[in-house]
């Protein structure tokens, strides 16, 4: 629930900054994070940037948790550049920029509580089965949100004999195509 919200909640933001400043997106190359957040609640407009001069925009930068002072002076540069070639819909006083604040406001308590209720699923399943959760940490491109997930779905592995298994428990079947000298991997099917 709490993604889909996150989910609800980018689309909007990414929404309303079409009609105020749309070129800030481009600043990171994920539109998305505690930093960029803060960065629009702080510049929801391209005026916004023009209103303020440089030292003041690489100050409220450098303010920024998770910002030194050459990142700071690159974002200031680049901020600057973007808002220069924006030519906005709505102006700064636009109900869009409360919308926007609303929107990142949002997005960081959403992502907060998302977090909270990831650290309680580990610590649920560090009790219920810390060597599942080990073994899933332990592969290449799973993390702990994953991790935590299949140790909920799967439980202990060990009751598992074979991939079948595991795959007539979760309900699909990776389809095979095999006859004389051809052997094909096809879509996954229902089991």
């Amino acid at each position: 629930e709490l993604t889909q919200a996150l989910i609800i909640n980018k689309n909007q933001l990414h929404r309303n900054l079409q009609s105020t400043f749309p070129q800030i997106e481009s600043i990171f190359s994920t539109s998305s994070g505690r930093v960029y957040w803060t960065i629009v609640s702080l510049f929801p407009h391209a005026q916004y940037v023009l209103n303020h001069n440089e030292n003041q925009v690489f100050q409220s930068l450098l303010a920024i948790s998770g910002i030194g002072r050459q990142r700071a002076h690159y974002l200031t540069t680049r901020l600057y550049a973007l808002a220069r070639q924006a030519y906005p819909y709505d102006n700064e006083s636009s109900i869009i920029i409360r919308a926007i604040q609303r929107n990142i406001a949002n997005l960081l308590s959403l992502s907060a509580e998302r977090d909270n209720v990831i650290n309680y699923m580990e610590k649920l399943a560090m009790q219920a089965n810390a060597r599942s959760l080990t073994i899933y940490e332990s592969i290449p491109g799973i993390a702990k949100t994953t991790a935590v997930r299949l140790v909920a779905e799967l439980g202990d592995l060990r009751r598992f004999d074979t991939s079948a298994q595991i795959d007539a428990f979760v309900g699909i079947d990776p389809g095979r195509y095999q006859s004389g000298e051809k052997d094909s991997h096809l879509g996954i099917t229902k089991h």
